[in-house]
Protein backbone atom coordinates (compact mmCIF):
# COMPACT_ATOMS: atom_id res chain seq x y z
CA UNK A 1 0.00 0.00 0.00
CA UNK A 2 2.81 2.41 0.83
CA UNK A 3 4.36 1.61 -2.52
CA UNK A 4 1.06 2.19 -4.30
CA UNK A 5 0.63 5.50 -2.46
CA UNK A 6 4.13 6.61 -3.53
CA UNK A 7 3.43 5.61 -7.11
CA UNK A 8 0.07 7.44 -7.00
CA UNK A 9 1.78 10.56 -5.60
CA UNK A 10 4.43 10.44 -8.30
CA UNK A 11 1.73 9.94 -10.93
CA UNK A 12 -0.23 12.93 -9.62
CA UNK A 13 2.94 15.04 -9.59
CA UNK A 14 3.75 14.05 -13.18
CA UNK A 15 0.17 14.74 -14.22
CA UNK A 16 0.33 18.27 -12.72
CA UNK A 17 3.67 18.92 -14.42
CA UNK A 18 2.27 17.63 -17.71
CA UNK A 19 -0.74 19.92 -17.42
CA UNK A 20 1.50 22.89 -16.60
CA UNK A 21 3.68 22.09 -19.61
CA UNK A 22 0.59 21.75 -21.80
CA UNK A 23 -0.60 25.21 -20.71
CA UNK A 24 2.83 26.70 -21.41
CA UNK A 25 2.86 24.99 -24.81
CA UNK A 26 -0.57 26.38 -25.66
CA UNK A 27 0.54 29.87 -24.60
CA UNK A 28 3.61 29.56 -26.84
CA UNK A 29 1.46 28.38 -29.74
CA UNK A 30 -0.80 31.41 -29.32
CA UNK A 31 2.20 33.77 -29.11
CA UNK A 32 3.67 32.17 -32.20
CA UNK A 33 0.40 32.57 -34.06
CA UNK A 34 0.18 36.24 -33.06
CA UNK A 35 3.79 36.79 -34.11
CA UNK A 36 3.05 35.20 -37.50
CA UNK A 37 0.01 37.40 -37.98
CA UNK A 38 2.02 40.48 -37.00
CA UNK A 39 4.80 39.51 -39.41
CA UNK A 40 2.31 38.98 -42.25
CA UNK A 41 0.65 42.29 -41.50
CA UNK A 42 4.01 44.09 -41.42
CA UNK A 43 5.02 42.44 -44.69
CA UNK A 44 1.77 43.58 -46.34
CA UNK A 45 2.23 47.09 -44.98
CA UNK A 46 5.84 47.21 -46.19
CA UNK A 47 4.76 46.01 -49.63
CA UNK A 48 2.12 48.75 -49.80
CA UNK A 49 4.61 51.38 -48.69
CA UNK A 50 7.14 50.18 -51.26
CA UNK A 51 4.47 50.44 -53.97
CA UNK A 52 3.51 53.90 -52.75
CA UNK A 53 7.16 54.98 -52.90
CA UNK A 54 7.47 53.57 -56.42
CA UNK A 55 4.38 55.49 -57.55
CA UNK A 56 5.61 58.68 -55.90
CA UNK A 57 8.98 58.35 -57.60
CA UNK A 58 7.23 57.98 -60.95
CA UNK A 59 5.16 61.08 -60.20
CA UNK A 60 8.27 63.03 -59.20
CA UNK A 61 10.01 61.99 -62.41
CA UNK A 62 6.96 63.05 -64.43
CA UNK A 63 6.86 66.40 -62.65
CA UNK A 64 10.58 66.93 -63.29
CA UNK A 65 10.09 66.26 -66.98
CA UNK A 66 7.08 68.59 -67.08
CA UNK A 67 9.12 71.26 -65.27
CA UNK A 68 11.96 70.95 -67.78
CA UNK A 69 9.48 71.11 -70.64
CA UNK A 70 7.81 74.22 -69.22
CA UNK A 71 11.18 75.85 -68.53
CA UNK A 72 12.23 75.30 -72.18
CA UNK A 73 8.88 76.61 -73.43
CA UNK A 74 9.08 79.68 -71.20
CA UNK A 75 12.64 80.34 -72.32
CA UNK A 76 11.56 80.17 -75.96
CA UNK A 77 8.50 82.36 -75.29
CA UNK A 78 10.65 84.89 -73.45
CA UNK A 79 13.17 84.92 -76.29
CA UNK A 80 10.36 85.45 -78.81
CA UNK A 81 8.89 88.25 -76.72
CA UNK A 82 12.30 89.95 -76.44
CA UNK A 83 12.78 89.65 -80.20
CA UNK A 84 9.34 91.17 -80.83
CA UNK A 85 10.11 93.97 -78.40
CA UNK A 86 13.39 94.62 -80.16
CA UNK A 87 11.66 94.70 -83.55
CA UNK A 88 8.99 96.99 -82.17
CA UNK A 89 11.66 99.36 -80.82
CA UNK A 90 13.49 99.25 -84.14
CA UNK A 91 10.26 100.08 -85.98
CA UNK A 92 9.65 103.03 -83.67
CA UNK A 93 13.16 104.35 -84.23
CA UNK A 94 12.68 104.02 -87.97
CA UNK A 95 9.38 105.91 -87.76
CA UNK A 96 11.00 108.62 -85.65
CA UNK A 97 13.78 108.97 -88.19
CA UNK A 98 11.24 109.33 -90.98
CA UNK A 99 9.32 111.95 -89.01
CA UNK A 100 12.45 114.00 -88.39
Amino acid sequence: EANTADIQAQFNKCKKESMALEQKYQALVELSSEANQNAKSAARENKLKAEEIRVLRLEVEGLRQKHSELTRKNTIDLSDAQEQLSLSKQSRYELLEKLE
